[in-house]
């Protein structure tokens, strides 16, 4: 009898030192069958959707969508355009050679756009204004594009002063590497460009403040600014209260400049205090 039992326990030892392991493997095999079949193309239609009821403008993804696994997914294309306003000097706002994004897909459902990180690299951005002052960076804008007006779709958790169009369009952390800028205005008719190493914009929420980190070069030497600026909400003109600006700008040969004070109207660089 004593023998049969220690058989017995020795086919149970048996049995679950196959079985455990089996057991554990098995999410580990689902995930990886899961990165084989999944094709973040099939994301692209909402995700193009939502940045044009965001914005009112078009975004062109030339190349795939490419997914990366890591403790956080990035989703990543090459050769992307973002339509200029209507009546700009070119047809393109922003062009880049790669973007990288970690993207909250269930949103995109609802054509709502939460970025938690975004990475532009080698982009070629144009901030303009015409003849009227009016600028490119201003979405749905009825007299700088020729998009459909945005809807009052709420996002949750999202904070909107009363009376304020609902924005379903954030990004929590922006960063922009190897960047050309452009700066052009329509009134003066004057071109000025500059080039930035790295750019930095951190922000909680469309409320928060926007934490700013920039390495630009301009006229051999690389000028630096570092500081914080209002919200988004406050940006667009949304919260009611003037845009305020702190930052601190450095130079090669070590001079520094400190800018504290608020806009008005900041998008029309109005109201400077």
């Amino acid at each position: 009898m004593a023998m049969e039992l220690g058989t017995e326990e020795e086919r149970r030892g048996t049995y679950w030192r196959w079985v455990l392991p089996a057991l554990l493997l098995l999410p580990v095999l689902a995930v990886a069958l899961f990165a084989l079949l999944f094709d973040p193309e099939i994301f692209k239609p909402q995700l193009l959707a939502a940045v044009k009821q965001a914005t009112g403008r078009d975004l062109v993804i030339e190349g795939r969508l490419h997914l990366t696994y890591a403790l956080r997914p990035t989703i990543a294309a090459e050769r992307v355009r973002f339509a200029n306003a209507a009546g700009g000097s070119r047809a393109e706002m922003i062009t880049l050679e790669r973007i990288e994004a970690r993207i909250a897909l269930l949103p995109l459902l609802q054509h709502q756009l939460e970025i938690d990180s975004l990475t532009l690299h080698r982009p070629d951005i144009l901030l303009e204004t015409d003849a009227q002052g009016r600028g490119n960076w201003r979405f749905n804008d009825t007299h700088a594009t020729a998009g459909p007006a945005p809807t009052n779709t709420a996002v949750p958790g999202r904070i909107t002063p009363p009376g304020a169009p609902r924005n379903n369009f954030v990004i929590r952390s922006l960063r922009i590497d190897d960047a050309t800028l452009t700066w052009r205005n329509g009134r003066a008719n004057t071109v000025t460009t500059l080039g930035l190493r790295k750019a930095e914009f951190q922000m909680d929420s469309a409320t928060a403040p926007i934490s700013v980190a920039i390495e630009a070069l301009w006229q051999g030497g690389v000028i630096t600014a570092a500081g914080q600026v209002g919200s988004v909400n406050g940006l667009q003109g949304h919260s009611g209260t003037p845009w305020p600006l702190r930052l601190t700008l450095s130079s090669p040969l070590g001079a520094k400049l400190n800018i504290t004070g608020a806009i008005g109207v900041p998008l029309q660089g109005k109201d400077y205090q």
